[in-house]
């Protein structure tokens, strides 16, 4: 019974620390690339902190369009 009680414990602390790592997220533009990092976190909770999300912008003042390439590392 102990066996059982402490491989649940060891199972469920390697389970909580696999989500959490080190992130990082590369922005590239036309203006150069940025690097994100932050240590330990989850990857939801890090795309939504740093905004790493790829996204494409089109102004209809100046026709011109932006675009921004980010990669989760």
């Amino acid at each position: 019974m102990k066996k059982i009680i402490i491989l649940a414990v060891v199972a469920v602390a390697v389970i909580s620390a696999s989500c959490r790592k080190d992130r990082t997220c590369t922005c590239t533009d036309s203006n150069g690339t940025t690097k994100y990092t932050k240590a330990k976190q989850k990857k939801g909770q890090f795309r939504t902190d740093t905004h790493c999300y790829s996204t494409t912008t089109t102004s209809s003042a100046g026709g011109g369009s932006y675009s921004e390439d980010c990669k989760l590392e």
